[in-house]
């Protein structure tokens, strides 16, 4: 298989992105980003990336976090690359 083949995917990640369509489509973006994506990963429960986050930051934390990512992607600012000003005032370090 060569690097430009695309390898299969399994049922639950097409779901996913799927999902991200849905949000990105609801927030009027053009696109999926991987924003949307993270969103879409942290909001199907069963998945093992949104498990691990419960457990490390909890419940609320993860519900916080995906609020913000929802608010980030509505935002006006929103322009597929982060934005350290508006992740400030949503309550995020930027780490810069």
């Amino acid at each position: 298989m060569s690097e430009d083949e695309w390898l299969p995917m399994t049922p639950r990640c097409a779901s996913i992105i799927k999902y991200a369509g849905e949000i990105s489509r609801s927030k009027g973006s053009g696109f999926i980003g991987v924003e949307h994506l993270f969103i879409a990963i942290l909001k199907d429960e069963s998945s093992v990336p949104c498990q691990i986050s419960k457990n490390e930051i909890g419940d609320s934390e993860v519900e916080r976090l995906i609020a913000a990512l929802l608010e980030f992607v509505s935002a006006d600012e929103y322009t597929n690359t982060i934005d350290k000003d508006l992740l400030r005032r949503l309550g995020f370090d930027s780490g810069g």
